[in-house]
């Protein structure tokens, strides 16, 4: 009986063991050559089968579906699947191991979006009843088959993936070589186990990621990336931007939490180095950095909120370009779309996205600035730009800092500062903008066009203090020019008729400098309110207000009034000036030597009405003495003759004399009354009238040089013979120029 028993055993071990290793890998081969033309459009090869039903232990050697280009769309080397007896016991199906070794899969997505795996099944007869598939579906779901997975392998792998739908004319490929992935406890349908990923990317990029499965509902993983090329996707911007990467590494560090309850988040730091954009329609560089490091971010799907620690940008080059129609370089690197879309808004219901900045730095970075809309055009490179941005959160009202400083043409420095709240920047905002020795030569073309002069030397401060309160601007604009000196006049469109040369004249001091404290303000919710307009007309009356009255200027320099220093009355008849405006001559002369490029123009005056009765008094007496001295013999009457004092009856009877000579009637034969008669009859020449009036403005002159004034710095001008009267008092009008 035992022997029996032994015997039947042997035979069915035989018979199982010959099933297993020969028969049944046999059949599979068969099988699956026979069956998969009528479910497959591509061919599918096999190298071998192995079965130890023993150990329940498959091997499937060389296997390969389809062929394009060379190699297989999906294959592999060798697959082994190690299926456990306790399978049996626990009612589900459990693998001890999964091993493929050296798998390579080709993926095309093709222009109509599809996958061309997709393709590699035939159309399925959908002739199945749809409640059969409905009851199958149901029972399946019901009852799920529980499959568990000790340790899954995949080695030596290459997944090639070539895009043809969405990179325009050029198609996009990534090669991801030295593939491997490793899991343990895989598990469904509870979803839980460990992943590991390992692959190089386009072989120069290296990405790694661990994932926890821990249930359908969460998952978490690390995700490491190094060193990822960003001419990879080079192809993705091409349709929409005439931009060119010439370099650039994207590297980041980054664990992932996915709940189905609170969706994503991301925690971890990246950085983007060696990158360099250009225009590729002129191969010229527009934008680039060393590195942009951001450290410590943190983003949350449920809260809509990205929190970054820190982001330095080292190096950064920007080139910045205004065209002929004031047209940006930089909008205009993206390409016109072909047909507009029309935007629809779409009501959500999903908080406002907030981001929280704790510190951006910058670190000797470079501005290079040009203005191209007229000739022969302006650049001001801004070079070592280094500072910081703190606290900035788009959601909180509390305020951000900014602190750069930078330098123009290397030896200018920049400082910029500001505190506003991101949140409501027009509700209250500072900002601080300083520039010092600016070249002014560097500014001609902007000069050349506005001021209508080319500037030879000089430097500039420039002091910009901006508040913003609920919507209203008060700025504070401070200027010193250093040393300024025009060049050649320029003629165009937009150039000033204001006398700059003057007005540069009466703000120059002594030691070369001009100071200008412009103020400027407005609305700011205004739509017509524009920030540079008002700036230039601010400009434009500031200047206007000093050429149309200068000596208002030199007056407030010693406390002076601007009347008196601008006009100086002379006493009738005579080339003394009132005795009350010695004061005034003197502050005159101490304002023009605290503007030394300042040139005072003195035009004499004198007037027929008032100067004339006392030329005619001052001529009569000295035509008076002279015939006394003649008849007493006092003096040779060709000499000049001295005061004498005439007795009364003399002096009437040679004024008879001389009324009888003239043919005139005198009133009464008093002295009084034929003087008076002589001097209301006395022809006074325009000539002595022109002479009084030099008189007076060479009288001015030596006052004034007496008091410290250069000669060389005032002219005499032509007299005037129809001057103003004031006070009943000729008035001698002072003007200024600059040469």
């Amino acid at each position: 009986m035992v022997r029996r028993t032994i015997s039947a055993l042997s035979k069915v071990a035989l018979g199982y063991c010959l099933l297993g290793f020969v028969i049944l890998p046999a059949f599979l081969h068969l099988a699956i050559q026979l069956t998969a033309p009528r479910f497959l459009q591509e061919p599918l090869r096999i190298g071998g089968i192995l079965f130890n039903p023993v150990t329940l232990k498959l091997d499937i050697q060389t296997l390969s579906l389809g062929a394009r280009k060379g190699h297989p769309l999906f294959g592999f080397s060798n697959l082994t699947v190690d299926l456990s007896w306790q399978s049996l016991r626990e009612g589900k199906v459990i693998l001890d191991f999964v091993d493929i070794d050296s798998p390579q899969v080709d993926i095309e997505l093709l222009d109509d979006g599809s996958l061309n795996i997709t393709k590699i099944l035939k159309p399925v007869n959908k002739s199945v009843d749809q409640s059969d598939e409905a009851s199958a579906e149901s029972s399946s779901s019901d009852n799920p088959l529980g499959i568990l997975i000790h340790t899954v392998s995949l080695d030596s792998g290459a997944i090639n993936f070539t895009d043809y739908a969405n990179a325009g004319d050029e198609a996009v490929s990534f090669k991801l070589s030295s593939f491997s992935i490793k899991g343990d406890q895989l598990s469904w349908p509870k979803g839980q186990g460990t992943v590991e990923l390992d692959t190089r990317i386009n072989d120069e990029s290296h990405l790694s990621v661990k994932a926890d499965l821990e249930s359908q509902n969460s998952v978490s993983a690390s995700v490491s990336l190094d060193r990822f090329s960003l001419t990879n996707i080079q192809p993705y911007l091409t349709p929409y931007l005439y931009t060119s990467f010439d370099g650039g590494e994207f590297s980041s560090d980054v664990d992932l939490i996915w709940d189905r309850e609170q969706g994503l988040t991301a925690k971890g730091s990246t950085t983007l180095s060696k990158l360099d954009v250009s225009d590729s329609r002129t191969e010229d560089r527009v934008a680039g950095w060393q590195e942009l490091a951001i450290e410590g971010f943190d983003f949350s799907q449920q809260q809509s909120s990205l929190a970054i620690k820190q982001i330095t940008l080292l190096q950064l080059f920007t080139k910045i370009e205004l065209g002929e129609q004031l047209s940006l370089n930089l909008a205009e690197l993206v390409k016109p779309s072909e047909s507009p879309s029309e935007a629809k808004t779409k009501e959500s219901s999903a908080p406002a996205f907030t981001v929280n900045i704790d510190s951006f730095k910058l670190k000797d970075g470079t501005l290079d600035f040009a203005d191209r809309s007229f000739k022969p055009g302006f650049a001001a490179p801004v070079t070592g730009l280094s500072g910081e941005v703190r606290n900035f959160d788009s959601s909180s009202p509390k305020s951000m800092s900014i602190a750069l400083n930078g330098r123009i043409h290397k030896y200018s420095p920049v400082n910029i500062t500001a505190e506003l709240v991101p949140l409501t920047p027009l509700a209250e905002t500072q900002i601080q903008l300083s520039f010092k020795d600016v070249e002014l030569p560097n500014l001609t073309p902007y000069s050349g066009r506005f001021a209508g002069y080319t500037i030879e030397k000089g430097r500039m401060d420039l002091d910009l203090d901006y508040e913003i309160n609920n919507k209203q601007l008060n700025a504070s604009n401070r200027i010193l020019l250093k040393e300024l000196v025009l060049g050649d006049k320029v003629s165009g469109e937009n150039t000033t008729s204001l006398p700059l040369k003057l007005a540069i004249a009466l703000l120059k001091d002594s030691e070369g400098r001009i100071s200008v404290d412009l103020p400027v303000s407005g609305d700011l919710d205004n739509p017509q309110f524009a920030l540079g307009p008002v700036i230039r007309t601010a400009i434009t009356n500031f200047l206007i207000n000093i050429v149309s009255a200068p000596f208002n200027l030199l007056a407030s320099l010693v406390s002076g009034d601007a009347d008196e220093m601008s006009s100086i009355q002379f006493v009738p008849g005579s080339s003394a000036p009132n005795k009350d405006q010695e004061a005034t001559l003197a502050s005159l002369a101490t304002a023009l030597s605290e503007r030394p490029q300042l040139e005072l123009e003195v035009q004499g005056a004198a007037l027929r009405s008032i100067d004339a009765p006392v030329i005619a008094k001052q001529q009569l007496l000295e035509e008076l003495s002279l015939r006394y001295r003649k008849q007493a013999g006092l003096a040779d009457v060709a000499g000049k003759p001295e005061k004498v004092l005439i007795p009364d009856e003399e002096a009437v009877s040679l004024l008879m004399a001389m009324v009888q000579e003239r043919s005139l009637k005198a009133g009464a034969q008093t002295k009084a009354a034929l003087t008076d008669t002589l001097i209301e009859n006395w022809q006074v020449e325009d000539a002595a009238l022109r002479s009084l009036a030099v008189e007076r403005a060479r009288t001015l002159k030596d006052k004034l040089v007496e008091k410290g004034l250069k000669a060389p710095r005032i002219y005499i001008l032509a007299s005037d013979l129809s001057p103003k009267v004031e006070d009943g008092e000729v008035v001698t009008s002072l003007t200024l120029s600059a040469d």
